[in-house]
């Protein structure tokens, strides 16, 4: 008996991948996540005719030689030469197009997000976008027997997505060295120390506040008292 992950068809873990790593952080700026149901149930005709495939439209990527846009580029010229443009050839019909589809869904997935930054530098991504990203691709990698084509040998897919990772990892280390990382930490940094800065000052209150009706009128009006409060 097949197990259910044995049953499961290569565009229904394509969806499902999708909406497990890039789902909660992409939200509704990927269109095409957004036309992918979690749990895909359907044909690959019927998941296909919603994804749109045009590599004739090139972005103008702020940086040409950014990690994003090489993905974008990398991914239109393993489009290219399936002829993920047009519909499925004949071999690929004879495979029931569910390899052709989930490729092509993957791909236009990958430059949906390159092209929603194709107007920031590689340091201003959001580095968790990256981590996500990655995720997916080397979840993805985890099927190699499912993109292994059973009738032509080298289908190049894999190859694509193993490039298109390590740029992912150029990009993780660029998001993750910027300035904008630090500021984040020193953002925690500053959030936590005021945190204990209120407690310290609200415990140095007790012994004076304690059963004092006009201090608890006063807290109930404007809220625990901090140091902020004070200082306005």
């Amino acid at each position: 008996m097949a197990t259910a992950e044995q049953s499961e068809t290569d565009t229904g873990i394509v969806c499902r991948l999708a909406h497990d790593h890039l789902g909660e952080r992409l939200g509704t700026r990927n269109e095409v996540l957004n036309r992918l149901p979690r749990n895909f149930r359907g044909t690959a005709e019927e998941l296909g005719r919603g994804i749109h495939t045009n590599l004739e439209a090139v972005p103008n990527f702020k940086s040409a030689s950014s990690a994003h846009a090489i993905i974008f580029q990398k991914l239109v010229a393993y489009q290219w030469e399936k002829e993920h443009h047009k519909p499925p050839s004949r071999i690929e019909r004879l495979q029931g197009c569910e390899s052709f589809t989930a490729k092509r869904v993957v791909c236009e997935l990958l430059k949906a997000w390159a092209v929603c930054n194709k107007d920031v530098e590689e340091h201003e991504i959001d580095d968790e976008e990256v981590k996500c990203h990655q995720e997916f691709v080397i979840h993805l990698l985890h099927y190699y027997d499912r993109w292994s084509s059973k009738y032509i040998s080298l289908d190049g897919f894999c190859k694509t997505l193993v490039a298109v990772h390590h740029k992912l990892q150029d990009l993780k280390c660029s998001t993750m060295s910027s300035e904008r990382q630090y500021a984040k930490v020193l953002e925690r940094l500053y959030e936590k120390s005021s945190e204990m800065c209120d407690h310290a000052f609200r415990i140095a209150l007790l012994s004076v506040t304690d059963n004092h009706s006009e201090f608890e009128t006063f807290c109930q009006r404007h809220g625990p008292i901090s140091l902020r409060m004070i200082s306005q």
